[in-house]
């Protein structure tokens, strides 16, 4: 009798890459915000971010199905973005707004689909 695979439960994507536009802590509030309202989620309370010793800038949003975090450093200037959801998204239109918001370059994304086996 074959075994059924297991339930997708959710997608966990990454987007790494060097960024054009360094943003404020303000802007990383309102990027993480955008990012949720593009893929229909729903953040939880306010995005946060606070600047770090160094100028690395630490972005997170709770949304309804996970998170949404960003991390910022300004040398070299890269990003690194993580967003879990249970919900299925929009992967595609998700990397191309981070790339297009942030003017990054040298870009690379992982979707990994989480509770499979």
């Amino acid at each position: 009798m074959p075994v059924a695979a297991p339930p997708l439960l959710g997608q966990h994507l990454l987007i790494d890459g060097r960024v054009g536009i360094m943003p404020t802590v303000e802007g990383t509030r309102s990027l993480l915000a955008s990012i949720a309202r593009l893929l229909d989620m729903r953040v939880l309370g306010q995005p946060q971010a606070y600047r770090q010793t160094g100028g690395a800038l630490v972005g997170f949003a709770v949304i309804a199905e996970s998170h949404i975090s960003v991390h910022l450093y300004p040398a070299p200037a890269m990003s690194y973005i993580d967003l879990f959801s249970c919900q299925p998204f929009d992967r595609i239109g998700a990397v191309d707004f981070v790339i297009h918001r942030l003017k990054m370059t040298e870009v690379t994304s992982q979707q990994i689909d989480r509770g499979v086996g």
